[in-house]
């Protein structure tokens, strides 16, 4: 086994002989160095510009390295059995001896003479240029031989003293190599979970902006880097664009919602400031408004991207799901979609749409819950020009005159508060409407769909939302099934998802297993990131199951049942406790099961922590 990413420096040809040793017999290839000090940092610099992440060595030269290189340093233990043999073998020179070394290798030193009252001579220094001196001044004291490491071995041979390099037991040497390789570890998931986290904000199709305190950017996104030309090192002060919120990033306040104008676009920013011991930072998210609503537009009749033939699915629910969709497709009647975040409803939406009477009219969708209450009349009525400050010259039209023949598409309507239902009730009667702040009534034609990922049914019952409104929409009523409930479908729809992106993935039966058990909380959205993620992050074409533990995110949902559980639970029992530093309790908890049930499955493998 290879391990480019470490390298030892060693302060003893006897220890680099013992290391030898040990690496051979666990067959592991590390380059071992043995190095004057005045090579030592050149050496360092030039492992880590190749690559190299940890260094394992010992006294003085380790701590040199902490100094001057930014990569861990492992340092071998000091031990009293390593001692022991250099006094011994100090001993067959003569009676007085000397130990050379560094603070931490001088107070073991004093520790084994107060435990086994030996006669010698303890010198200790604070860097390699010490030792010369040190060398000379014993010289003339008659010292019989001198205990060190190459440092002091290279001037004993210039002054014609015995000399005996320093000791040490094959424990102390696996301890270090263990440590480094576990670091290693280490910093490789930290590195994947980097890489994950900063493609996921570059897929983002808003702008993020972090900053520190004194509000220079720490990180951008690739959004942010377009639409406002920022980069890592600017100051956000500087920016025009976001002089409203410099109040807010000064006091440390929080901002939900602020719409801001630029290069003729309007924008949404929130601000959030996140506090932690030692740092403080700010993360400013920005999306485009596109006049809050939500348009798939091929041209200015604003038509439908997708049709019933881009829903994919073979299990008899789906299958089901598309027949009475087509149906309600062939009337006018309202239709409400009700399922879970991410299982596709404005797909239904824009098919129902694009299979109706009015698909050569235009298909207009609005997230209700993505627009503050006192926006949401206006984006849907209009308003006239003066009705407050900030309007429009000449007003605005609003979606139900925009629509006008065609679809209207209302995401998340559970979230629109009781007075707009009310006048949504109105409009749906009447088919007819007054812009904000204007008295003369537009007529106005169309269809409207709704859905929610919220049971309406029960929320009428809590009194959370309007009965008559309900009764309005709740007229053909498509439940859309969740990804889980699917069967087969989730390997048909992430072998799509490969296929449009240009890859060949295939997943072993293990994966597919892993797949076909998973919860799947997130739906088809949640399977989407998770290929996405496999397309950039496997190196090759067959994804195991190995791949979908570490590319996805299943344990945090702690989304999986007692099946997936069965079939995959020794290896999941174990990446959870590596994960909690072998903590049952929070291991259990990230499984789903009592920790009584944990340690039952840890005894029928054999798991110890």
């Amino acid at each position: 086994m290879k391990f480019n990413d470490i390298a030892i420096f060693s302060v003893s040809r006897i220890i680099s002989e013992r290391i030898s040793t040990l690496l051979v017999e666990k067959d592991i290839d590390i380059q071992i160095y043995e190095l004057e000090h005045y090579d030592v940092i050149d050496k360092a610099q030039e492992l880590v510009n190749s690559g190299t992440k940890v260094i394992i060595s010992r006294g003085g030269t380790a701590a040199v390295l902490r100094r001057c290189v930014n990569i861990p340093i492992v340092e071998i233990p000091h031990d009293f059995y390593g001692i022991y043999k250099t006094i011994e073998e100090a001993k067959r020179f003569g009676d007085k001896i000397v130990a050379i070394g560094f603070p931490q290798y001088c107070n073991m030193l004093k520790h084994y003479q107060s435990i086994t009252h030996e006669s010698f001579k303890i010198c200790q220094v604070y860097n390699h240029k010490e030792i010369e001196d040190i060398m000379a001044t014993i010289k003339n004291d008659g010292c019989h031989v001198v205990i060190g490491g190459l440092t002091v071995n290279q001037f004993a041979e210039k002054y014609d003293i015995n000399v005996v390099m320093g000791d040490t037991d094959n424990l102390s040497i696996e301890v270090a190599l263990n440590q480094a390789v576990n670091l290693i570890k280490y910093i490789n998931q930290e590195k994947l979970k980097y890489n994950i986290l900063d493609n996921s904000i570059n897929l983002s199709s808003d702008s993020i902006i972090s900053f520190d305190g004194s509000g220079i950017i720490i990180n951008v996104n690739y959004q942010a880097r377009k639409n406002f030309d920022c980069d890592v090192g600017d100051n956000i002060f500087r920016f025009k664009v976001f002089k409203t919120l410099h109040e807010y990033i000064i006091s440390e306040n929080n901002v939900k919602s602020h719409i801001v104008e630029y290069n003729n676009k309007n924008f949404d920013l929130s601000l959030s400031h996140i506090h932690s011991k030692e740092n403080f930072f700010s993360i400013l998210r920005i999306g485009v408004v596109k006049n809050s609503i939500s348009m798939t537009r091929q041209n200015s009749h604003f038509p439908t991207r997708y049709s019933f033939v881009d829903i994919l699915g073979s299990s008899e629910k789906i299958k089901e799901c598309i027949f009475n969709a087509k149906k309600f497709a062939k009337t006018d009647f309202p239709v409400y979609i009700e399922g879970e975040t991410g299982t596709g409803k404005e797909l239904f939406a824009q098919s129902i749409h694009k299979d109706s009477l009015r698909s050569n009219k235009p298909f207009i969708a609005l997230n209700c819950s993505a627009i503050p209450e006192t926006l949401l009349e206006s984006e849907l009525f209009g308003y006239e020009e003066g009705v407050f400050t900030g309007a429009k010259k000449g007003g605005k039209v609003g979606i139900f005159e925009l629509v006008d023949g065609g679809t209207i598409f209302l995401d998340e309507v559970s979230e629109i508060s009781s007075l707009v239902q009310l006048k949504l009730l109105r409009v749906l009667q009447e088919r007819a409407f007054s812009r904000v702040g204007g008295n003369a009534l537009i007529s106005t034609d169309f269809r409207l769909i709704t859905a929610s990922n919220k049971p309406l049914k029960e929320m009428v019952i809590n009194d959370k939302f309007r009965r008559d409104f309900f009764y309005r929409l709740n007229i053909l009523k498509l439940p859309v099934p969740n990804l889980h409930a699917r069967e087969n479908d989730v390997i048909l729809l992430a072998n799509q998802f490969v296929t449009l992106n240009g890859r060949e993935l295939k997943f072993s039966d293990e994966a597919a297993q892993f797949m076909l058990n998973y919860e799947w909380p997130g739906n088809i959205r949640e399977l989407q990131s998770l290929v996405y993620r496999l397309i950039v992050l496997c190196e090759s074409d067959d994804v195991n199951l190995n791949d979908l533990i570490e590319c996805g995110e299943y344990l945090d949902h702690g989304s999986f049942n007692h099946g997936l559980l069965e079939s995959n639970e020794l290896e999941i029992i174990k990446k959870v406790l590596s994960e909690t530093h072998g903590d049952k309790v929070q291991a259990a908890k990230k499984l789903g099961i009592s920790v009584t049930t944990l340690w039952r499955r840890m005894k029928k493998f054999k798991i110890h922590t």
